[in-house]
């Protein structure tokens, strides 16, 4: 019996129109997905959008758009390329739709039964392009070596954090399994980050300094963390967890 095939790709920040980088990724992983049926196998293969965070409200109030307009806007211009690609997609995920909103607070609620949540004030510099707190050694010349552009913000705040540095030995187990992530030069990558820089993240931001966010089980006055809610898509898109509501 031959195994199933799931292929996803990443889901782009909607502040702006797709680009060719993009398109390429989804006609590569297109090939994958037909090569695979035409296998045999059942294949389930899957895009979207990352709709939440800081610099997509920003963008908004730029353009002087309701946030929600505005995401409706950009998503429509990538789900389109499902045709214009001729693109055999299973699924296209939002982060904004309420399958993947029930999703990502249900990773919430289950991450926090398990005591992998807790809450800390916190006091760093921000930056809104990486929407991250960063350290000095991520600073060239007083700004962020990604984001040369940008000024960081000194920001304090209560945040919730989740326990990253608690599955440093299960991270290390893994990639250190050749095929866990390929090319070798990422896996490389992984580890070294995994061995010297992995600490505990901030998982939320104060309703005060962002409200465009997915709204956290238990407390209203702060919203997740774009980046530990939108990756919750490549589970969500495929139904988990199979209800509705929160």
């Amino acid at each position: 019996m031959k195994k199933s095939f799931y292929i996803t790709t990443t889901i782009p920040y909607v502040n702006a129109d797709p680009h060719i980088g993009f398109a390429l990724e989804l006609v590569q992983a297109d090939v994958l997905a037909r090569y695979q049926r035409l296998n045999g196998r059942e294949v389930f293969s899957s895009t979207g959008t990352d709709e939440y965070g800081q610099k997509i409200w920003e963008a908004s109030q730029k353009e002087d758009k309701d946030v929600q307009d505005y995401v409706d806007h950009y998503a429509q211009k990538f789900l389109d390329l499902k045709d214009v690609l001729n693109l055999s997609l299973d699924n296209f995920i939002r982060t904004t739709s309420p399958e993947h909103i029930v999703a990502a607070q249900e990773f919430w609620i289950l991450c926090d039964k398990k005591g992998d949540i807790y809450k800390k004030a916190y006091r760093g510099l921000y930056c809104v392009g990486c929407e991250k707190f960063i350290t000095e050694k991520d600073l060239m010349e007083g700004l962020c070596s990604l984001h040369p552009t940008k000024i960081p913000e000194m920001v304090e705040e209560e945040n919730y954090f989740f326990r990253l540095s608690k599955y440093k030995e299960q991270l290390l187990t893994y990639l250190n399994k050749k095929e866990s992530i390929l090319p070798e030069w990422r896996r490389a990558e992984a580890l070294e980050y995994v061995k010297d820089g992995m600490e505990d993240f901030s998982i939320s931001r104060s309703k005060k300094r962002l409200s465009w966010g997915v709204p956290i089980p238990g407390d209203d006055t702060q919203v997740m963390y774009v980046w530990f809610g939108a990756f919750v898509n490549y589970i969500s898109t495929l139904g988990w967890p199979g209800r509705t509501s929160p």
